[in-house]
């Protein structure tokens, strides 16, 4: 299972259920990219260093989530919940972040260049270290965000 993609099962349940299973049986470190777990609930797993390059998570939880150094450029995390959530060491260059709720979050050391951050929430968000260069924050919430 070096790669899992779900993207057309046009069953929002089952890409919920596939989801899960997935995130339980294999490893961090996983090739996730263009997978759609749009919805899905992957609240509390581990996904360090894995690649989730173009991989739609718009309104996914992601609460509490561990994605340390995981590769996500271009990743689709519109309307997300991904409140303390871990992207420490993970790129998001590109990526779509736009009207999602990340408080609490630790961005730290975090590659957000050009990334969409409008209209997010971003309160008590960790960016120390981030690179933000040409990243949006227009409409953000980002108050009691350190490194901004």
């Amino acid at each position: 299972m070096d790669s899992i993609n779900n993207k057309n099962t046009g069953n929002p349940i089952l890409a919920q259920v596939l989801a899960r299973v997935t995130a339980a049986a294999v490893a961090a470190g996983t090739d996730f990219s263009n997978a759609d777990f749009g919805g899905a609930d992957l609240h509390g797993f581990d996904y360090t260093g894995a690649k989730l390059t173009s991989a739609a998570l718009s309104k996914a939880n992601l609460a509490s989530v561990t994605l340390v150094n995981a590769i996500m450029p271009n990743a689709n995390l519109f309307g997300a919940i991904g409140d303390g959530a871990n992207f420490a060491g993970a790129n998001l260059n590109g990526a779509d972040l736009h009207g999602g709720s990340f408080r609490g979050t630790s961005f730290n050391a975090t590659n957000l260049t050009s990334a969409d951050c409008r209209g997010g929430d971003f309160t008590n968000a960790d960016f120390r270290g981030s690179t933000t260069t040409g990243a949006v924050f227009t409409g953000a919430t980002t108050t009691g965000a350190q490194g901004l």
